[in-house]
């Protein structure tokens, strides 16, 4: 679903006294949910040293690419209330998501999350082309079957199935479900481009998926899909970041409001998790099987006539 071509307010540049301003120069609410029923999504850190320490095996190179600084960033504060009042009174641009939180006007672009982010990909990286990507070569590197069973993370190679729990977590977030183990084309191409060591836009993705989902909250869309809750709130520790530097926070504080300022925290990602996925039992058995092999290889040469006459004399 592209917003920028179903939304009428996404063929203009808004400014600040157009976003949505009542008569009384009051942010209005773009989304109409009761703040109570809206539930915001952390972001899961990622513990690379754990990871490895529990057999995980990734080249850094791909870290080089930009990902270390996005990661290490999802460890911090997030605070639901916040997050909540800039999402109600959100807009989108093509380029922009514009909101207000406690009176204060946020914009949100792509290049202030590169800047957050300290990443040097670079403005106007291209959207994903289906047409374009040899999906067969692309299901052969990541998956252990092809066709429609390649979409669950289920049936993905160790490597890809943590590097999928990593950006479901993160760069594609989104709600823990049942139907949780299923990747699109657009995970499973960025799936590819961490294999291959390709560097990825990352700021770019994160901007158009935060703004797509707000789009899609939005009352017209909402009114369009009635069966999808559209209760979830993404991206809760990068609001949350932009909301700190932005010094949002800081000029709350000094409100005497800590109800305002209540602190969650994100899950972390770590070795745990690979028991979960059973990655470290797979690294087990192969651990066990090489131990085997040296080991039978070891009582032959033992039980050699040369050695046995050697340990004779």
């Amino acid at each position: 679903m592209n917003p920028s071509s179903r939304s009428s307010i996404s063929k203009e540049r808004i400014t600040s006294t157009q976003n949505r301003l009542s008569k009384n120069d009051a942010p209005l609410k773009t989304c109409l949910l009761p703040t109570k029923e809206l539930e915001v999504l952390c972001e899961s850190a990622v513990d690379i040293n754990n990871l490895k320490a529990n057999g995980f095996q990734c080249d850094a190179r791909i870290f080089e690419q930009g990902w270390s600084k996005y990661l290490d960033r999802l460890a911090g504060p997030i605070y639901p209330e916040l997050v909540k009042d800039f999402w109600v009174h959100a807009t989108i641009t093509p380029t922009a998501i514009i909101s207000f939180v406690l009176g204060h006007e946020v914009i949100i672009t792509e290049k202030l999350i590169r800047k957050l982010y300290s990443l040097n990909d670079e403005e106007g990286w291209s959207e994903l082309q289906p047409h374009t990507v040899d999906w067969a070569l692309v299901e052969k590197q990541i998956s252990t079957v092809v066709g429609l069973d390649s979409h669950f993370t289920g049936n993905l190679k160790p490597f890809y199935k943590v590097w999928a729990e990593i950006i479901l977590g993160s760069l594609h977030h989104r709600k823990r479900m049942l139907s949780s183990s299923y990747i699109s084309q657009t995970h499973k191409y960025t799936l590819f481009c961490i294999g291959r060591k390709i560097e990825i836009n990352i700021s770019h993705i994160l901007f158009e998926n935060l703004r797509t989902s707000i789009f899609e909250s939005r009352e017209d869309e909402r009114a369009k899909y009635p069966h999808i809750p559209r209760t979830s709130i993404p991206f809760g520790r990068m609001i949350s970041d932009i909301l700190i530097e932005g010094k949002v926070v800081d000029f709350i504080r000094n409100l005497n409001a800590p109800h305002l300022l209540e602190v969650t925290h994100g899950p972390i990602f770590n070795g745990v998790n690979l028991f979960g996925l059973e990655i470290i039992r797979m690294y087990l058995l192969c651990a066990q099987a090489f131990l085997t092999f040296c080991l039978e290889e070891l009582l032959l040469k033992v039980s050699s006539p040369c050695i046995i006459k050697n340990l004779i004399k």
